[in-house]
C-alpha cells in the first residue's frame, strides 16, 4: 500500500490541475470575433447558432431604480452601459452605481434564420433576477422587487429552451440586490443550439457532482484511516480539508446544490459557501504544518490559521452584507499560504 502522504500529494496535484482547467475554460469563452450589442441592439443575423454559442454582451439599455415589465413602460430616457458588469464598476451619467438597489436592462436580439431549436443559458446574478423574453416571463432566480422586504435573493443558473420560430428577441432583465456587498450582473447570458447548451450543462453538473463526491468520500477515507490506528494529524487535517472544501464545488460556481434543493434559504447557503472557503484554509495550513514539521514556519502557520479563524467567525456572526466584503483580506492570507 502506498504511503498516505504520497496519496495526499497526488490528490492535491489533481485538484490543482482541475482548477487550472476551470480557469482556462472561463477565459477561453470569448473571442475577438464575438458580436457585441450596440445601443441595445445585438445583430446575430450572420451567426450560425447551430454551431456557435454566443454571449449576449455589449451595450444594454439600463433603467436605474426602475423595474420595468411588458405591462409597465419605463419613465425617462434609457442609458446604455456595458453588460455584464457589476454596479460598482458601472458608470451611469457620470457617477458609479451603488452595490445595493434595483434596475432593469433591455436588449433586442436579431436572430438568423434557423431550423434548430435555440436556448438561453442564464447565470446567477447578484442577487436576484427576472428575465422577460418577448413580453413573457422566461426565467427567474429569487424575486427582485423595488422594496427590500418583498425581494427574495437566490443564486441558480437556468438553461431553458426558446419556444417558437421568432426572428427577434426582446429581453427585459430585472435585477435587485439588498443583501450582498456586490450588485448586478457579472456573467454572460449565452444563446445557442438547445441540444448543445443542455448537453454542456448536464456534463458540467455531472462533473461538479462527481468531483464533490470524490473529495467528500476521499475525506471520509482518510478520516477513517486516522481513527483506525494511523494517528497522524496530517491525515486528520487533510481529511477535514477535503470534506470542507467539497462544498465549494457543489455550492458555488454552478450552484448545483441550489438546483437540487431549491428550498434551502439563500442566507444559509451563502454562509456555508464563504465558511467552507475560509475554514478549509485552516485545515490545509495545519495539514502542511504537520506534514512538514521541520520545514514549515510555526509563526507563519499560526498567523494564517488565526486569520482564517477570525474570518470564519465573522461569517458565522454577521450578515452577508458584511462578510462578503472579506474576499480581499482572504486573498492576502492566501498569498501567505502560497508562499
Amino acid at each position: 500500500m502506498s504511503h498516505p502522504n504520497r496519496s495526499n500529494k497526488s490528490l492535491l496535484s489533481v485538484l490543482v490541475i482541475i482548477s487550472l482547467l476551470g480557469i482556462h475554460s472561463a477565459f477561453a469563452q470569448k473571442t475577438s470575433e464575438t458580436p457585441l450589442a450596440i445601443k441595445g441592439i445585438l445583430d446575430l443575423r450572420k451567426a450560425d447558432l447551430s454551431k456557435q454559442t454566443l454571449p449576449l454582451s455589449g451595450e444594454w439599455g439600463i433603467y436605474w431604480k426602475q423595474l420595468i415589465s411588458p405591462g409597465s413602460p419605463a419613465t425617462g430616457p434609457v442609458s446604455y452601459v456595458p453588460f455584464p458588469e457589476l454596479w460598482t464598476k458601472t458608470n451611469l451619467n457620470g457617477y458609479t452605481l451603488p452595490p445595493k438597489g434595483y434596475a432593469s436592462y433591455t436588449l433586442t436580439v436579431l436572430l438568423p434564420p434557423h431550423k434548430n431549436k435555440l436556448a438561453l443559458e442564464i447565470p446567477d446574478t447578484y442577487s436576484s433576477y427576472r428575465l422577460y423574453v418577448n413580453d413573457e416571463v422566461f426565467a427567474a432566480s429569487g424575486s427582485p422587487d423595488s422594496i427590500a422586504a418583498r425581494a427574495i435573493p437566490r443564486w441558480v443558473e437556468n438553461t431553458l429552451e426558446l419556444t417558437g420560430k421568432q426572428d427577434t428577441l426582446h429581453l427585459i432583465l430585472q435585477v435587485a440586490n439588498y443583501w450582498h456587498s456586490k450588485g448586478g450582473p457579472y456573467k454572460d447570458i449565452l444563446i445557442g443550439d438547445k441540444e448543445i447548451l443542455f448537453h454542456e450543462k448536464e456534463i458540467d453538473n455531472a462533473f461538479d457532482l462527481f468531483l464533490t463526491g470524490c473529495l467528500f468520500m476521499g475525506g471520509l477515507f482518510f478520516f477513517g484511516l486516522f481513527l483506525f490506528g494511523r494517528h497522524d494529524k496530517s491525515i486528520l487535517y487533510f481529511a477535514l480539508f477535503c470534506m470542507s472544501y467539497s462544498y465549494r464545488i457543489i455550492g458555488s460556481r454552478g450552484y448545483v446544490l441550489h438546483s437540487i434543493f431549491p428550498d434551502i434559504p439563500w442566507t444559509i447557503t451563502t454562509h456555508l459557501e464563504y465558511l467552507s472557503l475560509f475554514i478549509s484554509v485552516v485545515f490545509f495550513s495545519l495539514y502542511t504544518k504537520h506534514l512538514y514539521p521541520i520545514d514549515s514556519n510555526k509563526m507563519a502557520v499560526r498567523l494564517e490559521v488565526w486569520s482564517c479563524l477570525v474570518l470564519s467567525a465573522i461569517v458565522i456572526l454577521f450578515p452577508p452584507s458584511v462578510f462578503t466584503k472579506l474576499i480581499n483580506p482572504f486573498l492576502v492570507v492566501m498569498f501567505g499560504v502560497l508562499v
